[in-house]
C-alpha cells in the first residue's frame, strides 16, 4: 500500500525473483524482480486496474539468513479504467530467509 497525502494505492501483486550470486563476494547477490496483479487507487475516485512491477536490487545475506539490501530501481505501473500511472521508488530492504 502507499499513502500520497490522502490518497491511497494498493498492489497486490504475485512475483517471481532470481538471485545472481557474486563471483568474488559469498553471500552478495544481485536480483531482478517482475510481479503482477491487482491495484486499486482512491486517486480521482475509486479505480480498479491491473499492476506490473519491474524491480532490480542487490542484497548480502549475513550468515545464510538476514538479509541487508537495496532495490534501487522498483517502477509500479498500473493500467486499466481508462488511465495508466507510474509510479517510481527505491527501497531499502531488510528481511530473512527460512
Amino acid at each position: 500500500a502507499q499513502l500520497l497525502g490522502g490518497e491511497t494505492d494498493v498492489f497486490v501483486p504475485l512475483g517471481f525473483q532470481y538471485d545472481v550470486p557474486s563471483p568474488t563476494l559469498k553471500g552478495l547477490y544481485a536480483y531482478p524482480r517482475f510481479s503482477a496483479g491487482y491495484a486499486y487507487s482512491t486517486r480521482e475516485g475509486a479505480r480498479h486496474a491491473a499492476v506490473a512491477i519491474p524491480e532490480l536490487g542487490v542484497k548480502y545475506v549475513f550468515g545464510g539468513r538476514f538479509n541487508l539490501g537495496l532495490e534501487p530501481f522498483s517502477l509500479p505501473i498500473a493500467f486499466g479504467a481508462g488511465a495508466t500511472r507510474v509510479h517510481y521508488r527505491a527501497h531499502l530492504v531488510l528481511g530473512f530467509n527460512f
